[in-house]
C-alpha cells in the first residue's frame, strides 16, 4: 500500500515551489477533522484537492459526497441537504436521506459554495452550529458527523461585503484553507503536466506515444491557460487525436493564444463595466449586427 507522500505524488503532478507547498499543506490538514475552504480558479483541481484530503484522513473508509451548490433550486435545498420522510410532499413515496445523512462519518464536498442561496446558507449554518438536522415533515432530530470541504472560484470577500454570502457561515467553513495556484503561476509544471497527459491519453486511445516538438514548448508557456489544468488536458487531447505524426507542434494552442490576445482589449472593456452597463452594451452591439440568412 502506498504511503501518503506516494499517493500525493501520483495524484498531483508538479514541482514548482508554490505547488509543492500546497501538497504539503493538504497532507498536514488532512489529519484534522475541521472544515476546509479551497480557493482556486476554474480547472485548478479543487475537487481533486478535496478528495485527497478525504483519502488521507481517518474518514477515508466512509463516504465522500459531493454536490454543486449552484445546481440546487432554492425550493429543494432543505430536501437535498436533510432529506424527507414518506409523505413530506406529493411525490415523496418513501423516506429518503439527504446528503448530510449520506455523508455521515465521512466528507461532504460543497462545490461552488458561493452560489448557495440565502435560504440554503441559513440551513447549512444551523446544521454546523447544532450538528443536528431535521428531515422535511418531521420534528425528529438526527445527528450527523461530517467534515465539510467547500470550494469557490469567486471573490468570496466581495460577496460577503455585498451581502450575497453570510460572513458567519464563512467563518464556520474557513477553519483551514488551501489556495490552489493557477497554471500560469506554476512555471515548468506545465511541461510536466503536458507530458503526463500525452502519455495518459495515448494509452487510453491505444495510439503510438507522441512527443512535443522542442520549438512548440514555448507555446505552452506563452498561453495563459485561463481554464488551467483542465484546459491543458483538453487542448492536448485534441492535438493528440488530430496529429498525423508522433510529433506534436501545438498549432491549435498557438492559434488560441493569438485569438485571445486579439480579443483581450475588447473583453477588458466589457469587464471594466458594471453588470448593467456591460449587458446594455452587449445587447446594443447584438442589435446592430447584420444577419444574412
Amino acid at each position: 500500500m502506498k504511503n501518503k507522500s506516494e499517493y500525493l505524488a501520483d495524484l498531483f503532478i508538479g514541482q514548482s515551489i508554490n505547488f509543492v507547498d500546497v501538497i504539503q499543506r493538504i497532507q498536514k490538514i488532512a489529519e484534522f477533522p475541521v472544515p476546509v475552504f479551497v480557493y482556486g480558479e476554474t480547472g485548478t483541481g479543487k475537487e481533486l484537492c478535496a478528495q485527497a484530503i478525504h483519502k488521507l484522513s481517518n474518514r477515508s473508509s466512509k463516504p465522500f459526497v459531493a454536490i454543486n451548490c449552484g445546481s440546487i433550486p432554492d425550493t429543494l435545498i432543505e430536501n437535498e441537504l436533510f432529506g424527507h420522510v414518506k409523505g413530506a410532499y406529493t411525490d415523496a413515496q418513501s423516506t429518503s436521506g439527504g446528503v448530510i445523512a449520506h455523508a455521515n462519518g465521512g466528507t461532504l464536498f460543497l462545490d461552488e459554495i458561493d452560489t448557495l442561496s440565502p435560504k440554503g446558507q441559513v440551513s447549512l449554518l444551523r446544521f454546523i452550529q447544532e450538528k443536528e438536522y431535521k428531515p422535511l415533515a418531521t420534528d425528529q432530530s438526527f445527528h450527523s458527523d461530517v467534515r465539510i470541504i467547500s470550494t469557490t472560484n469567486a471573490d468570496i470577500q466581495s460577496k460577503i461585503n455585498s451581502g450575497e454570502f453570510r460572513q458567519d457561515l464563512y467563518f464556520r467553513l474557513n477553519i483551514m484553507d488551501v489556495h490552489l495556484p493557477p497554471l500560469r503561476a506554476r512555471g515548468r509544471d506545465v511541461e510536466l503536466l503536458a507530458n503526463y497527459f500525452i502519455h495518459k491519453h495515448c494509452n487510453v486511445h491505444h495510439i503510438p506515444e507522441k512527443t512535443i516538438h522542442p520549438d512548440a514548448i514555448e507555446n505552452l508557456h506563452k498561453y495563459p491557460w485561463p481554464g488551467n489544468v483542465r484546459e491543458l488536458e483538453h487542448a492536448l487531447l485534441k492535438e493528440i487525436l488530430l496529429a498525423e505524426t508522433t510529433t506534436l507542434y501545438l498549432n491549435n494552442i498557438e492559434s488560441q493564444h493569438f485569438k485571445q490576445q486579439h480579443d483581450l482589449p475588447q473583453m477588458k472593456a466589457i469587464f471594466d463595466l458594471s453588470f448593467r452597463d456591460a449587458k446594455e452594451k452587449t445587447v446594443m452591439k447584438f442589435g446592430k449586427t447584420t444577419w444574412i440568412i
